[in-house]
């Protein structure tokens, strides 16, 4: 530092330094904000906040495993490969780029909420050809504000640097990153796949993938490099892929601070349990070992709680139309929202009807006026009806004699009207759907079944699964 004395010019110097620390990364209060019932609590987590890009970086806890794609179709051509390349007269493809896109929320139905840090990816493979190798093969990653495409994206990330790949078998095949794709948990991502080999080979591994509603992909082919290539193809066809991600972990040793403390299982943990009783903003201070913070909030807003009851788990032997039933004092103008596997007759009221003919889960979600929201379920339980039928015919024995009862039913198990075991004897077990099993009865004088000459007694079989 350098001061002057204008009149009279004389100048002095000292010397000053200043240390410029490394700051936390960007974090986030989740959930932003919320609307909790009256009693109820719920869990706030300080996360990385994200910046769309490649770091490098680790888990704060153990990752999860996200399958993104429904699709049961296993294909080898152009439209849905990022692993095509064909070797014909009339095609010589050796470079292969490939664009595609997944919103916000097919990454939320999957499983991945955001923030989150994406530290690998993974392909379904049916190689039914020898092994296949592939050069220079890279993947870069980004966010986009698009849900489809026009173009292809640029800004993407390098997150899988440039390494030869060999597809040698059937299967999930991992691809784990150089350095994770720090998603922010807002944006769409975007993904692309180049590879260029030195020569046009023939031979494309079968890779699993779905059809899409809208245009997810973009690509070209050739004999050169199109690595950075602007040409393109778009479609709807999408490989199913699997993602690993996790919460990313801070490069140094934070320490946490909530306020105010109303409410609060605790003030210096990362994710406290929360329970106010009124409207509260929660502000989260985070310090890192040199005195650097940053803050974010969650505002929570408290409404009025009801109760909310529905039927219970239930069985039913062949299919049949089942009442659902939902009680409590939610209110006028409450909404409510039935949804199962199965058929609902009306999903937007109190009591409605679904026909079952399968195993199901029925779910409900009311929503009180003032913004409480209570969900619940119950299972239905399918099962196909029981028949049974006593194919021997009524008859009249002599004592000691041995006659076979010949029974026809679609379960295992059976009972008679006076002992838990067919015939006072072991259990029977009928064998298969609607087979025929049997068994010899012995009337023995004055006792086993209690029959007298003369007496009679009927059996009565319950086939029951």
């Amino acid at each position: 530092m350098l001061i002057t004395d204008i009149p009279t010019s004389n100048t002095v110097s000292d010397n000053v330094t200043i240390t410029v620390q490394n700051v936390p990364l960007p974090i986030m209060v989740l959930p932003r904000t919320d609307t909790l019932c009256a009693g109820d609590t719920l869990q706030l987590s300080v996360v990385n906040s994200g910046s769309c890009n490649a770091i490098p970086g680790s888990c704060q806890s153990a990752p999860s495993v996200s399958t993104l794609g429904s699709g049961t179709f296993f294909g080898s051509s152009q439209f849905e490969n990022p692993f095509y390349k064909q070797n014909a007269a009339f095609l010589q493809d050796r470079s292969n780029k490939r664009q595609i896109i997944y919103t916000k929320a097919e990454l939320n139905n999957a499983g991945i909420v955001g923030p989150s840090l994406i530290t690998s990816l993974s392909f379904n493979f049916n190689l039914t050809v020898a092994a296949q190798t592939y050069s220079n093969f890279r993947i870069s990653m980004g966010c986009t504000n698009a849900t489809s495409f026009g173009l292809y994206q640029t800004g993407l990330s390098l997150v899988f640097s440039p390494q030869t790949v060999v597809i040698n078998s059937s299967g999930w095949k991992e691809f784990v990153f150089d350095s994770g794709f720090n998603w922010d948990g807002e944006s769409n991502v975007v993904l692309e796949f180049c590879f260029v080999n030195p020569v046009a080979t023939a031979g494309v591994p079968a890779i699993e993938f779905e059809i899409a509603t809208s245009i997810v992909t973009r690509f070209v082919t050739g004999n050169t490099d199109v690595c950075g290539s602007n040409n393109g193809t778009n479609f709807t066809r999408r490989p199913n892929m699997r993602f690993k991600h996790c919460d990313l972990v801070h490069t140094s040793a934070l320490t946490y601070s909530w306020t105010p403390a109303s409410g609060l299982s605790s003030t210096t943990v990362r994710k406290p349990f929360a329970n106010p009783g009124v409207n509260t903003t929660y502000v989260a201070t985070v310090t890192d070992a040199n005195g650097c913070f940053a803050k974010d909030s969650a505002i929570i807003t408290v409404a009025p709680s009801f109760n909310l009851s529905i039927n219970g788990d239930t069985t039913l032997c062949g299919a049949d139309s089942l009442s659902l039933i939902s009680t409590g004092n939610a209110g006028p103008g409450a909404t409510y929202l039935w949804s199962s596997s199965a058929p609902i007759v009306n999903t937007a009221v109190p009591v409605t009807s679904g026909y079952f003919n399968s195993s199901a889960q029925v779910m409900i979600k009311v929503m009180h006026p003032g913004g409480c929201t209570k969900k619940d379920s119950f299972n239905v339980d399918f099962h196909l009806p029981v028949s049974t039928e006593i194919l021997t015919a009524d008859t009249t024995v002599c004592q000691g004699d041995s006659i076979p009862i010949i029974v026809n039913t679609n379960y295992q198990g059976c009972q008679t009207s006076n002992s838990a075991s067919c015939f006072n004897q072991s259990a029977l077990t009928f064998a298969g759907t609607s087979a025929f099993a049997t068994s010899s009865v012995t009337i023995s004088p004055y006792g086993g079944f209690g029959l007298s000459p003369g007496q009679k007694k009927q059996y009565i079989f319950l086939a029951s699964e």
